[in-house]
């Protein structure tokens, strides 16, 4: 008999429902639970709302609801961070690659040529003062 994983819209159902209870189980109102469950979003800070309504059993709404926020400010964090470690790699990629060095050689043959064209122009003006006196 194969064990069925469950899909990923079965594990937040799951995730949603044990905070619910959690909440109820601490005498709130289950909707007030549901409040917390939808503003957390992921299975995993559910997950982790949940186990910490069991295992510490907060006093206040105002406990649970702080515990939510920062339960979601750790996610934030952690989702900003791994967006840096993608657009830094990415970078990495761009700057030690093929692509970026012939770039920059046209680049500075292109700042090579204005240079020079600018260089004769100035002569070209020396030459012509010189010649109105």
């Amino acid at each position: 008999m194969t064990k069925r994983t469950k899909t990923e819209q079965e594990q937040w159902d799951d995730a949603f429902e044990e905070v619910v209870e959690a909440v109820a189980d601490l005498g709130y109102p289950g909707e007030f639970g549901a409040v917390i469950a939808k503003s957390l979003g992921s299975v995993s800070t559910m997950e982790r709302m949940a186990g910490y309504l069991r295992r510490m059993r907060p006093t206040s709404a105002e406990e649970i609801a702080d515990e939510m926020l920062a339960i979601i400010a750790d996610r934030d964090r952690w989702v900003e961070k791994k967006q840096n470690e993608f657009y830094n790699e990415k970078y990495n990629e761009w700057l030690y690659s093929e692509e970026r060095w012939e770039l920059q050689a046209e680049a500075e043959e292109e700042d090579e040529a204005e240079a020079e064209a600018e260089a004769g122009t100035e002569e070209d003006d020396h030459e012509d003062s010189f010649e109105k006196v």
